[in-house]
């Protein structure tokens, strides 16, 4: 229950709902276009380093592969380990 509906009765508004009544049309035309030009940017910086996708592929079949039971743990353990350096260092040299 929101403190807005304290019976818990109401549908929750739709994220379009929820846009549309805080956000002007001019508004909202900027954030699309700032998103669009935050995800060209973002495109581009994944191109220029393709070791990003590399280590986080490794890591998830990682995961998957021994399906850990606190599989963020098991992340951040691969993601700071001598082995995730190495496996980079390899990487980036083949690249």
């Amino acid at each position: 229950m929101s403190n807005l509906d304290p019976t818990g009765l109401m549908a929750a508004p739709t994220l379009s709902e929820a846009v549309s009544a805080v956000f002007s049309e001019q508004e909202r035309e900027a954030l699309k276009s700032n998103l669009q030009t935050e995800q060209v940017a973002q495109a581009k910086y994944l191109r220029a380093h393709p070791e990003v996708s590399r280590s986080l592929q490794e890591g998830l079949r990682r995961v998957l592969q021994t399906q850990p039971d606190n599989p963020v743990a098991a992340l951040t353990e691969y993601f700071t380990s001598a082995e995730f350096m190495n496996y980079e260092c390899k990487g980036e040299s083949a690249a």
